[in-house]
């Protein structure tokens, strides 16, 4: 059949899945993964004039001389039959991008995942991939996203989680995720997003008789085509999303105390000079304020006479801050 493949009576193929617990820039996530992200068409020609096959999903590129998973069902016919011959016509970004071919490098038919090859790009530029994501626990209601050919142009599914961590297909038990992700036909081996902004899962189901119950493999099942492709796993993706706080690593906004503090004193020996007083000066603050930091704003020097007798007078000023505010930002360091 056209677009995905039916897996079992209740059950079509075309699922996905996702990460940890802090909002996710859906946006982000799309433009920066539609360039990694394939529309997969499959053909073939069955053999002793048994007709054709044709079916359709999507895929995501793991690696910059273009190495793509998707499901292994994608690019196979429905049922134990011969074939002759076959086609994997691969659209890349848009199905509105030139189709180019790819080969098959690797199956792994238990797990329903396949590693595919595409020629370099007539430019001679790398192919953009996916962030993979390391392999950490997923909780239950952890958000997810996921990206898939459902439709005519490449569309992006938001607003999912994690909703049970097995999945029961026609009374066998999968290591799959159960998931509230709308996942249609065309969706199955497209990427699914955790909120760390990286590829936790591949789509590869939905159940056909309940509304919003579809299923996602772990990346980590897919780990032998990782590593032939060298990809290396990475926390966190270009649009990860953390809470906000104030961390010394953000830098310093201002101070809770900052205010001015200076001196005016005389000294009667001929060999003393500003730079002596000024320095005399900061260290009786550091011994008074321990805890402050400061800052050379000013001095003066002056001579006077006074009954005959010369006095030099002398003048400093520094700024006092005490009590940082960090800057308020979003990053990793507030997880910590």
């Amino acid at each position: 059949m056209g677009g995905m493949n039916q897996f079992a009576t209740t059950l079509l193929l075309v699922a996905f899945s996702l990460d940890t617990a802090h909002a996710m820039e859906d946006s982000c996530l799309f433009e920066n993964n539609r360039d990694a992200t394939t529309r997969i068409h499959y053909t073939c020609v069955l053999a002793n004039g048994d007709g054709n096959c044709e079916s359709s999903g999507s895929g995501f590129i793991i690696s910059e001389s273009g190495l793509v998973i998707t499901n292994d069902h994608v690019i196979r016919p429905v049922g134990n039959v011969t074939v002759e011959s076959e086609t994997i016509d691969v659209k890349v970004g848009s199905r509105r991008a030139s189709s180019v071919g790819a080969t098959v490098v690797a199956r792994d038919r238990a797990n329903d995942i396949a590693l595919l090859q595409l020629p370099p790009r007539d430019n001679g530029e790398s192919w953009q991939s996916v962030a993979i994501g390391t392999a950490v626990p997923t909780p239950i209601a952890a958000p997810l996203m996921a990206l898939g050919y459902a439709g005519w142009e490449l569309a992006m599914i938001p607003n999912g989680m994690k909703t049970a961590e097995l999945a029961e297909v026609d009374g066998v038990y999968k290591p799959w995720w159960q998931t509230n992700l709308a996942l249609n036909e065309g969706n199955s081996g497209g990427p699914v997003f955790g909120s760390n902004g990286t590829v936790i899962g591949i789509s590869v189901a939905y159940k056909r008789s309940s509304q919003l119950v579809s299923y996602v493999i772990p990346i980590y099942y897919a780990k032998p085509f990782l590593d032939l492709a060298g990809t290396q796993s990475v926390t966190y993706g270009s649009c990860a999303t953390f809470p906000a706080c104030r961390k010394k690593i953000h830098g310093i906004e201002g101070y809770e105390l900052n205010v001015t503090v200076e001196k005016l004193g005389k000294w009667q020996t001929k060999k003393s000079s500003n730079p002596e007083f000024c320095n005399a000066f900061l260290t009786e603050l550091q011994s008074q304020f321990p805890k402050s930091e400061f800052t050379y704003l000013q001095s003066e020097q002056y001579t006077s006479m006074n009954r005959g007798k010369r006095e030099h007078l002398y003048y400093c000023k520094f700024q006092r801050f005490e009590d940082p505010i960090y800057k308020l930002a979003q990053s990793e360091f507030c997880l910590q």
